[in-house]
């Protein structure tokens, strides 16, 4: 059995092979993975933390350095945040400049949606809860039950914006709290109002795009990255004695305005671009995203890609109200599940198989990480199974236009959150995808995973 790991010991080893906590400049979770932001990334030692006891693997995604601890994270994160708390973001004269680059956006939208992911996910959960409630005649949509778990459920969707804006504030270092009075505006009742209305409004006679911007994401991405250079600037000129007062004013007074004029409108008709473009995929070949994610899953989620997907899926999610742009991410983890515990049944090491026997089954319940970095990657052939049964599981889906109703479902206990009422067979649709990639993926380790000498 491996030893139990000290949390308390391990994020002191880890804050001190990233540089210290001076180095630190940001710093949050995921599902598996502690992320972190530095300053000088010459500074991280990526060798001693992969070699720490309970790491288990360790990457660099854009600027983000990520170091996949499982399904424990969340007892690694308290110790290490503990020991942060917050952290001083700046920069030093002396560091590298940081390039912008495509991996810098996957970096921001990364930070941006990963803190946000608890929330989101206990939402989804209950509408799926609710979903299998009604489906299964225990809950009345006319009760009043109904109606308050309803709107419980979709708040974390609806306020998505304001929740988005303090997470992009701490990406874009600048106020959290002014970010979310400014996601507070798109929100606003009588903004919504004058939206209801249709009648032409125009702000400092500038007319203003009557957007419906609950379930947003880019719209609120574009305002918070403008009041950061806003604030920053106003910050410069006003003396420090009265900038508690000046400076909030004078940022809301001036980011509002190209808010409601240009960025909202911008970042509308982007999202609106890409869930058209989306739809539009999904009808003329609804089986080419689901096969494509059932198929590369294990390598976006290697290198660290697989939560970039974000602002498609939510834009999918806001005018379709469901998803299909993670949907082939549940076949390629059931797929990693049996491919490792193929590797269990096939190894004639004993060390390998209490690692696969465990890994796989985290795999199942959608922690898929141990498996992949632990098992699959390693020995490269169950890699090729895995990727060969998410691919059949998500063209299954495809075929069938299975659809999510929330951002999650990447596992089987989420199965609630593909009952769909008005259609019984999806739910059935993405059993049987899932029960053939799991199949299809433990047959074909079976086959073609061979050890050529005892393992180490």
């Amino acid at each position: 059995m491996a030893a139990k790991v000290n949390y308390d010991e391990l994020a002191d080893a880890i804050i001190e092979r990233l540089g210290g906590k001076d180095n630190i400049s940001f710093h949050t979770h995921c599902v598996t993975r502690l992320r972190f932001n530095v300053k000088d990334k010459s500074l991280v030692d990526k060798e001693g933390i992969e070699a720490l006891q309970g790491v288990i693997n360790s990457l660099w995604s854009g600027e983000q350095y990520q170091i996949v601890i499982g399904n424990t994270v969340n007892e690694a994160y308290e110790c290490v945040a503990a020991k942060l708390g917050s952290v001083d973001t700046t920069v030093s004269e002396d560091a590298p400049k940081k390039k912008f680059s495509f991996s810098t956006i996957f970096e921001i939208i990364t930070g941006i949606f990963v803190p946000a992911i608890p929330a989101i996910a206990g939402c989804g959960l209950m509408k799926a809860l609710l979903s299998l409630l009604t489906f299964a005649n225990l809950l009345s949509t006319e009760s009043q039950t109904y109606y308050i778990l309803a709107f419980v459920a979709d708040s974390a969707f609806y306020f998505l914006p304001m929740i988005l804006a303090f997470n992009a504030a701490n990406k874009f270092k600048c106020s959290p709290m002014l970010a979310v009075v400014l996601g507070g505006v798109l929100l606003h009742p009588q903004f919504s109002a004058l939206v209801s209305a249709g009648e032409p409004v125009h702000f400092l006679g500038l007319p203003v795009t009557l957007a419906n911007y609950a379930n947003s994401v880019i719209p609120i991405i574009l305002i918070v990255w403008l009041q950061s250079y806003v604030e920053r600037a106003i910050n410069r000129v006003i003396p420090k004695p009265v900038r508690l007062v000046f400076v909030p004013l004078l940022t809301l007074l001036i980011t509002v305005p190209f808010a409601l004029v240009v960025l909202g409108p911008i970042g509308t008709i982007v999202g609106n671009a890409l869930a058209t473009g989306i739809m539009s995929l999904e009808n003329t070949m609804p089986w080419l995203i689901p096969t494509i994610f059932g198929a590369v899953s294990p390598l976006l989620v290697m290198t660290g890609m697989h939560t970039s997907f974000y602002p498609a899926l939510f834009a999918q999610l806001a005018t379709a109200g469901y998803q299909t742009v993670a949907i082939g991410m549940l076949p390629s983890n059931m797929a990693q599940g049996t491919a490792t515990l193929a590797v269990a049944l096939k190894t004639k090491s004993a060390e390998l198989r209490e690692l696969a026997i465990s890994a796989g089954t985290s795999a199942l319940f959608g922690i898929t990480e141990p498996a992949l970095y632990g098992v699959t990657l390693k020995l490269k052939k169950p890699l090729i199974a895995v990727m060969l049964g998410g691919g059949l599981g998500g063209l299954y889906y495809g075929l069938n236009k299975v659809h999510c109703f929330t951002p999650g479902g990447t596992a089987w206990t989420g199965f609630a959150t593909y009952i769909d009422a008005a259609n019984p067979m999806n739910v059935v649709h993405m059993l049987i995808g899932m029960v053939l990639a799991m199949a299809v993926a433990f047959v074909v380790t079976m086959v073609i995973y061979k050890e050529d000498k005892p393992a180490e």
